[in-house]
């Protein structure tokens, strides 16, 4: 019992060490841009790191895009650290967001806004669009 209780705690304070890191200290920089950005608040720290995540993915799950749309018709959001694979058609591409803070507010470091949707009839509808960025890291 002891060592499992003491397992336990070690798994909490690992745990409890990672979330207390602050999102500014984590990842790498970009052309002068850290991994947090620009954000002021945690929370966007925190996003603007796992959107500037530069490492390929380990186990990425496949997804379809009907999947994409029934998760977020259902839910609103995923799950930023699940990792993914996806074949679908593209329908246009498109200049991401203008001076993201992801992106430290720079004109220069724009992402691509690749547009797919589940079938080839679908490319003409916007309201089948799913959104995959492109990042400029």
């Amino acid at each position: 019992m002891k060592r499992i209780l003491s397992l336990v705690l070690l798994i909490v304070g690992v745990s409890y060490a990672v979330q207390a890191q602050a999102p500014c200290s984590q990842g790498t920089k970009f052309r002068n841009c850290k991994a947090c950005g620009s954000a002021s608040s945690a929370k966007g720290q925190t996003l603007n790191v796992l959107k500037n995540r530069g490492d390929a993915p380990t186990s990425p799950q496949e997804v379809t895009v009907a999947e994409i749309r029934k998760k977020a018709s259902n839910t609103g959001h995923f799950d930023p650290t699940q990792q993914v694979s996806l074949t679908a058609y593209v329908a246009s591409l498109d200049k991401g967001g203008f001076k993201e803070s992801c992106n430290c507010g720079r004109a220069d470091l724009r992402d691509i806004h690749i547009n797919v949707v589940a079938k080839a009839s679908e490319r003409s509808n916007k309201t089948k669009f799913v959104v995959v960025e492109i990042t400029p890291r």
